[in-house]
């Protein structure tokens, strides 16, 4: 398939202007399939994400299933206690070997029982024996590279990828200086997957920036200062970050939740810390126009069960309410009626920051 820009009918120079000036991208980048393939294939299989907590899969067959982009992915704590990572499709005819998260001395597939052990090779496959040629230690599961930083396991399709820090040079000494670490988190919520009608460059979008904060959000607001003097942006490299103190007037929690820190890390990957609880969430595109969200939350375990629901409540209602406008913001994107925006900068830099991310990868994607 042809990748060009006059292929994809983008006037280079003009996308340049246009992100110089504080202008948005086109509507039309919300819509075009053929950006929306660039992305999936290109982007989404192909960049380190976090696939789930590490407190998660701490116990020898302890396995936590997820997806990096559209490919399903298997994180498995082997007999030996080393964790790995798979991809989650069996080699004979692609059903999961696991279906959901939980604990086994085996993976075995569903439809046809092939059983894989911890480590990815292959155990049995019924009738195997009377197969010609037939060899097991050829189709053992596809692994994966993972890595784990800041409690959270992280996965990359390619088992030969470059490393974490190499992708994102400032990404450990920013989970170090925030103190984003979740080893004191150890209360699980039920894992939470949402489909959301929005291009997922929207629900980025939505979440760089609390300039919207005090008109959506007033729950949020009431937890956290969301005032222009106090909340706090920082852009590097392709990552962006949100911090902002506790709203000590209207926050009844103001005395447990600390200060807020959000990091969001390319292409769609989000860590959201504060004292009472540890979160990641990560967007996925599926079609032009819609998204997947996948959500994990892990609690501390001295917060009153009360306070914590609440809090819960707080967050889930914020994610509500941040549907609903992304969802809206679609509709008018794909009208096409208004063919771009303008960014306002003192309060949505990392927006610009992220729109500069997406220009630069497509750029250097299609060769230009």
């Amino acid at each position: 398939m042809e990748r060009t820009l006059d292929h994809l009918d983008i006037d280079a120079d003009a996308i340049d202007q246009a992100l110089a000036a504080g202008m948005t991208f086109p509507a039309a980048w919300y819509t075009d399939p053929e950006i929306h393939r660039i992305e999936v294939e290109d982007v989404f299989r192909q960049t380190w994400q976090i696939v789930c907590f590490e407190q998660r899969v701490m116990n020898p067959g302890d396995h936590a299933v997820g997806e990096i982009g559209d490919v399903p992915v298997v994180i498995v704590r082997g007999e030996d206690g080393e964790l790995r990572g798979f991809i989650n499709v069996c080699r004979h005819r692609a059903f999961p070997v696991a279906e959901c998260d939980g604990n086994r001395k085996t993976l075995q597939c569903r439809y046809h029982a092939w059983t894989y052990d911890l480590d990815g090779t292959l155990r049995a496959a019924p009738r195997a024996e009377h197969e010609l040629g037939f060899d097991r230690s050829e189709f053992g599961l596809l692994p994966i590279s993972i890595e784990v930083l800041g409690g959270y396991v992280w996965g990359h399709t390619n088992p030969n990828a470059p490393s974490l820090a190499e992708e994102h040079p400032a990404l450990p000494g920013l989970i170090a200086d925030w103190r984003i670490d979740v080893n004191q988190y150890s209360v699980p919520r039920p894992r939470e997957k949402y489909e959301v009608p929005a291009n997922w460059k929207i629900f980025v979008e939505n979440n760089s920036e609390c300039y919207h904060c005090p008109t959506v959000h007033e729950g949020f607001g009431d937890a956290f200062d969301v005032t222009y003097e106090q909340y706090t942006y920082v852009n590097e490299e392709r990552l962006s970050g949100q911090t902002t103190a506790s709203n000590q007037k209207e926050n009844v929690f103001a005395d447990t939740s600390g200060n807020y820190r959000f990091i969001y890390i390319w292409p769609g990957t989000f860590i959201e810390v504060d004292e009472i609880r540890a979160s990641w969430m990560k967007v996925r595109p599926v079609t032009p126009e819609s998204c997947t969200i996948d959500w994990d939350v892990l609690e501390d375990p001295t917060i009153d069960r009360k306070i914590a629901d609440e809090w819960n409540e707080m967050y889930l209602a914020t994610m509500r309410e941040d549907y609903g406008v992304v969802a809206a913001q679609q509709q008018n994107m794909t009208s096409r009626a208004v063919p771009y925006g303008r960014l306002m900068a003192s309060s949505e830099s990392s927006i610009s920051h992220f729109h500069h991310i997406v220009w630069q990868e497509l750029r250097k994607l299609i060769g230009v």
